[in-house]
């Protein structure tokens, strides 16, 4: 069988979701003729749809060498460099590829792609409107421009962007799910769930809308029907580790702590490193009395998050709901102010600090011990926020309340 007939072959094979088939039949092409390079290109690109990237990348550069002047081989070598982790390469092939044919839209949607992946969004939303000028119906560039507008907040004209996409699909579920979301994040509850609503007409498999859906109930303090949807989520996508998460909050909300802590620790199960969902954990658990699991919470989610603060911060300042002795009271001044001494109290931003420290550290000085000390050193740490004596103050004002309320022991 001649070249001809076997690319066919195996491009039909590729075509039809066998890589492993059509790959085997590239590489018999390459032993047959070397200098085949259309055989070469597609080996490469089953190479990166399998995610063998630097493979790819390895492929994709030989077809560049052997011919510079191609620019779809420029194209797949900044794709293979991207999945390989190595966007600096990747944005040069890109632009090298741009250079060799100006008006291609998948070149201009791959770079813009890459430029939002790196955190550049008004370059990436910059090369999705240049793409747009010379193809302004189509639909890659403009649902990606889209999605990059409502990432940099421009809310209103992501929307926009969506009603393009959707005039040219109008079955495009994920515009409709994005687009939603959208009209939730400027407050617009009432949009955002008849477009859920609209979505999970159209497809009730979607996870995702669920959760969203679920989200903006929320929002509305409609509690029961965001439960309703995110267990939908979960059913349809055990997995959804977020889902759960949001599961978790609704359930406390309405009283169910052990089904809240069930899904927070599901949540945790599915996603070790959903900070929010091990926070709520670590927060419940320490209302229901179980302290200590609440700071193993603390340090299992740190394990996963290191660079986040939030987690130290919340564990060094965690109390117990109820004392039993004045020991530890002393134990738990003792860890708050180690930590307050330590660098990375030095470098936290407390922006509300009964949220990132807690109102009961501001009290606990008053339980049975005449010292004003650790309120105004936690109060010192705190910044961006009320002058420590005015803390102080609030602390003074909390002593009746925190008696009562924390029940802490006295004198013992």
């Amino acid at each position: 069988m001649d070249e001809t007939n076997l690319l066919r072959l195996a491009a039909n094979a590729h075509e039809a979701g066998d890589l492993a088939r059509a790959a085997s039949q590239y590489r018999r092409i390459l032993c047959l003729s070397p200098t085949n390079l259309e055989a070469l290109y597609r080996l490469a690109m089953a190479q990166l749809q399998t995610g063998h990237f630097a493979q790819a990348a390895r492929f994709m550069s030989w077809a560049t060498s052997a011919r510079p002047d191609i620019a779809k081989f420029h194209l797949g070598l900044g794709e293979a460099l991207r999945s390989a982790g190595e966007p600096s390469r990747a944005r040069e092939a890109f632009e090298t590829a741009l250079a060799l044919d100006p008006v291609d839209p998948e070149i201009h949607n791959a770079l813009g792609l890459l430029l939002r992946s790196i955190g550049d969004q008004d370059g990436s939303i910059a090369r999705f409107e240049t793409g747009l000028n010379g193809h302004p119906n189509d639909p890659t560039l403009l649902y990606n421009h889209a999605m990059t507008l409502q990432l940099a907040g421009r809310l209103s004209d992501a929307i926009a962007g969506y009603d393009a996409v959707l005039a040219q699909i109008g079955g495009f579920t994920d515009a409709h799910n994005n687009r939603a979301r959208a009209w939730h994040q400027l407050g617009r509850y009432d949009k955002a769930t008849r477009g859920f609503r609209r979505v999970l007409v159209a497809e009730p498999g979607y996870a995702i809308a669920w959760n969203n859906l679920g989200v903006t109930a929320r929002e509305t303090e409609a509690s029961a029907a965001a439960s309703t949807a995110f267990k939908h989520a979960t059913v349809l996508d055990p997995g959804y580790g977020e889902a759960h998460s949001n599961l978790g909050t609704v359930e406390w909300a309405l009283g169910r702590a052990d089904d809240a802590i069930k899904s927070y620790r599901t949540a945790l199960e599915r996603r070790p490193d959903l900070v929010d969902a091990g926070l709520n954990l670590a927060s419940a658990l320490a209302t229901q009395g179980h302290f200590e699991d609440s700071i193993a919470t603390y340090d299992a989610i740190a394990d996963h998050n290191p660079a986040d603060s939030r987690i130290r911060v919340r564990r060094a300042f965690a109390l117990p709901e109820v004392y039993g002795t004045g020991q530890e009271i002393t134990e738990a001044r003792a860890r708050i102010n180690a930590f307050l001494d330590s660098d990375v109290a030095a470098q936290t931003v407390f922006d509300d600090p009964v949220t990132d420290v807690g109102a009961a550290n501001f009290r606990l000085v008053y339980q049975g011990f005449d010292d004003r000390s650790l309120p105004a050193s936690i109060a010192g740490a705190v910044h961006g926020c009320p002058g420590p004596h005015r803390i102080v103050a609030t602390a003074i004002a909390s002593r009746r309340a925190a008696d009562r309320v924390l029940g802490f022991a006295r004198n013992t």
